[in-house]
């Protein structure tokens, strides 16, 4: 068993302060538990009010709607936010020619 590096206990203290949750003390010993935790809580973070904007003004551009698991997660809403950039770019290329750049959102 690997243990976690100092990088990982100070994300997972972070987190457990910012959402107010009890440190998770069964876990600081093992690197994969430690990883998985921290991704865990990063599909629970909610959408930033930015990710929720931009999100309406794509559904409203392209018609595409996120699903209701989409719009309760930070990481999921901005893949589709991407996603529908991609898709933005697609149609302006085929309707105009043009190869315009349109920055990536991560």
């Amino acid at each position: 068993m690997q243990a976690p590096t100092e990088r990982q206990i100070e994300v997972i203290r972070k987190i457990a302060q910012e959402r107010e949750i009890p440190f998770p003390d069964d876990i600081v010993t093992d690197f994969n538990k430690c990883r998985s935790w921290i991704y865990e809580q990063a599909n629970l973070r909610k959408p930033t009010e930015k990710q929720f904007e931009m999100a309406e003004n794509l559904t409203l551009k392209l018609g595409n709607i996120p699903t209701v698991d989409e719009l309760k997660s930070s990481k999921k809403l901005g893949k589709w936010i991407a996603k529908q950039l991609k898709i933005k770019k697609q149609t302006r290329e085929h309707f105009t020619g043009v190869n315009i750049y349109v920055p990536k959102h991560d």
